[in-house]
C-alpha cells in the first residue's frame, strides 16, 4: 500500500529527463526521493493481507554499505492492506481543473487533453464531475452533473480539443474556483469528494493557496495533483502532498497518464485509512535513522519502559539476568520478591528505552501483481537503521500500529513482537529489504552527488570529501561498489525496465558531476 500523502511514483521520469538532457546542469536533490523510489517499485509479501484494512511485515538485514564499506543494519516495514491489488472503489464528486496558462503550450495541453478523455471513460455513471480551467482568471466550463450525461454532450469533445494556453497562472482561483462548485453540491453528490488539478505546478510558493488546501481537507474534499512536464514544482507540491487525503503524481509519457487516470484510478482517489501511527518499543536499541516515510513529523521520545510480566522479554539480557539471579536469591531464602520491588530495580538499572514514532496522515491501497506464486506489492516500505553498538544477541522489538478506517472512521490497532540476532556477516531475511536496501543505496549515492552539484550541502566538510573522491577516481570505485549491489540484491523479477533505467541514469549523473567539477576549476 502507498503509505505516504506524499509519495510520487513518477520519480524516475522526473530525474531521467533530467539526466538526458545535453547540458551539464545537475536536477536537485529533492527531485530523487527515497519514498519516491520506493513508492515506484515492487516488494514480495510473504503472505498476501486478505484480514486487515492495514497490516505490516517485518524483515531484517545486516549488510557492507557499498558507500562507505562499513557495516550496518536495518529493519524494515512493509505495509499492505486486503484492498492492494483492487482498490476502494465509491461512487465519487470529481471537480477536475486544468491549467491553460501559457507555460502549458503545446505538448504538455495535448498530454491533458488526451488525458481528460480516457479519464472520462473510466468513471462510472453514478460518479459526478465538473470541469474547469485556469490560466490567470478561474472559468468552470462544464457544471457539476452526471459523467453519463457530459460524455453524451456533443459539445464535450468539441470544447476540450479547442482549449488553448496563454496568459499567466494563478493556481489559486483554480482551485478555489473548482472548489466552491463541489461545495455548492455537497449535499447532492457522493459521500466521496475529490479535486484533481491537471497543471505544470510552475506556481511561486503561496501561503494562501497551501491554507485552501488545508480549508478543502477539513472539509474532507480532497486534493490530487497531476504534474504535466519535468519542471515540477517539487517544494510546493512535497508540502501540500503532506496535508491530509492529498497526493500527487508527475506525469511526462501518454502512458503514464492512462497508468494513473484509468488503471490505477482505484487506488490514488480512495484513500483507505487515515492518521496512521507506528509505534516502535525497544529498550536500549537505538535507532539511528528513519528512510523512506517524507513525513515532516517524524520524530523521537526518549521515554522509560515500565517494566510488566508482559513485556519482560523486550528487556536486554544483561536486565533479564539480574531479575533472573535476584529471583534465585530470593527463593534460595524462601521469600518473595514482590513485583513492584522488581519494577523498581528494573527501573534503576535501565537507560532510557527509544519510542520511535512514525506519523502517516493519509494512506492508499496499491496495485498487485502476481509473479509465479508471489505477489508483490507497490511501494510501502520503511527502512530503519539501528546503531551497531546497541545491538545484541536475541533483540525483541515491540511494533504497536494505530489507524482510522477510513471506510467505518473506526480506530483500528496491530500489536506484535520481532525477534532477531545481531549477524557479522551479510544477512538478510527476505527478498523485500534486499530490494530496498539496494535502492536506498543507489538513491543515497546519486543523491550525494546531486547535493553537491546544487550546494545544497549545509556540512561544507562534505563537499570537500566529494571532491577529493572524484580527484582521487575513488568515485568510479564507488559507483562500481553501488551498481553491483544494485545488481546483486535489486530484484528482477519484479521490474527489470526499472534496473536498466537506474543504471544509466547513475551513469548520466556521475559524468554530468564531473563535467561540473571541471567546468568549476575553469
Amino acid at each position: 500500500m502507498k503509505c505516504f500523502s506524499g509519495a510520487r511514483s513518477a520519480f524516475s521520469s522526473n530525474y531521467s529527463s533530467y539526466s538526458a538532457s545535453s547540458y551539464v546542469s545537475v536536477p536537485s536533490s529533492t527531485t530523487l526521493t527515497y519514498e519516491g523510489i520506493f513508492s515506484e517499485n515492487y516488494f514480495c509479501l510473504n503472505e498476501k493481507e486478505n484480514k486487515f484494512n492495514t497490516n505490516y511485515e517485518i524483515s531484517n538485514a545486516s549488510i557492507i554499505n557499498p558507500i562507505t564499506n562499513e557495516r550496518e543494519y536495518y529493519l524494515s516495514i512493509l505495509l499492505k492492506s486486503k484492498f492492494d491489488g483492487k482498490g476502494l472503489r465509491e461512487p465519487i464528486d470529481i471537480g477536475l481543473s486544468i491549467d491553460i496558462s501559457g507555460s502549458m503550450s503545446g505538448s504538455r495541453l495535448n498530454f491533458t487533453k488526451q488525458s481528460i478523455f480516457k479519464f472520462m471513460d473510466n468513471l462510472n455513471e453514478n460518479d459526478n464531475i465538473s470541469i474547469s480551467t485556469f490560466n490567470t482568471a478561474f472559468e468552470l466550463i462544464f457544471p457539476f452533473q452526471k459523467n453519463d450525461n457530459l460524455i453524451k454532450n456533443e459539445e464535450f469533445k468539441n470544447k476540450i480539443n479547442s482549449l488553448k494556453a496563454n496568459g499567466g497562472t494563478n493556481i489559486y482561483e483554480g482551485l478555489k474556483g473548482i472548489y466552491e462548485e463541489l461545495k455548492k453540491n455537497y449535499e447532492n453528490g457522493n459521500k466521496c469528494k475529490r479535486i484533481i488539478l491537471l497543471t505544470d505546478m510552475e506556481y511561486r510558493h503561496d501561503e494562501k493557496f497551501i491554507n485552501l488546501c488545508h480549508q478543502i481537507s477539513e472539509e474532507k474534499i480532497y486534493l490530487t495533483i497531476l504534474g504535466i512536464s519535468n519542471s515540477f514544482n517539487t517544494e510546493l507540491v512535497e508540502e501540500i502532498a503532506h496535508i491530509k487525503g492529498s497526493n500527487y503524481y508527475v506525469i511526462t509519457k501518454v502512458e503514464e497518464i492512462e497508468k494513473y487516470l484509468v488503471n490505477e484510478f482505484n487506488y490514488i482517489c480512495f484513500p483507505n485509512c487515515f492518521d496512521m501511527k507506528l509505534e516502535i518499543f525497544a529498550p536500549f536499541l537505538n535507532v539511528k535513522s528513519i528512510i523512506g516515510t517524507g513525513m515532516k513529523n517524524l520524530k523521537k521520545d526518549k521515554i522509560e519502559l515500565e517494566w510488566n510480566l508482559e513485556n519482560h522479554k523486550l528487556f536486554n539480557d544483561d536486565i533479564k539476568q539480574i531479575i533472573f539471579f535476584l529471583l534465585c536469591y530470593f527463593k534460595r531464602k524462601n521469600q518473595i520478591l514482590p513485583k513492584p520491588v522488581i519494577f523498581c530495580i528494573v527501573q534503576f538499572l535501565q537507560k532510557n528505552g527509544i519510542k520511535t514514532i512514525s506519523e502517516v496522515n493519509t494512506s492508499f491501497p496499491s496495485s498487485l501483481k502476481k509473479i509465479e506464486n508471489n505477489y508483490y506489492v507497490e511501494g510501502g516500505i520503511i527502512l530503519i537503521k539501528l546503531d551497531e553498538k546497541s545491538i545484541k544477541n536475541n533483540n525483541c522489538i515491540n511494533f504497536d500500529l494505530k489507524y482510522t478506517d477510513a471506510i467505518n472512521n473506526k480506530t483500528c490497532n496491530i500489536n506484535s513482537f520481532y525477534s532477531f540476532d545481531k549477524k557479522n556477516e551479510n544477512y538478510f531475511s527476505d527478498k523485500k529489504i534486499e530490494n530496498a536496501l539496494s535502492l536506498y543505496y543507489f538513491s543515497k549515492f546519486n543523491r550525494r552527488l546531486m547535493k553537491y552539484c546544487n550546494d545544497e550541502n549545509k556540512n561544507k566538510s562534505k563537499n570537500e570529501e566529494l571532491l577529493n573522491d572524484i580527484k582521487d577516481s575513488k568515485i568510479d570505485n564507488i559507483k562500481e561498489n553501488v551498481e553491483k549491489f544494485l545488481n546483486e540484491h535489486f530484484d528482477k523479477n519484479e521490474d527489470k525496465e526499472n534496473y536498466e533505467k537506474y543504471i544509466n541514469n547513475m551513469n548520466e549523473i556521475i559524468d554530468k558531476t564531473k563535467k561540473f567539477v571541471k567546468n568549476k576549476k575553469k
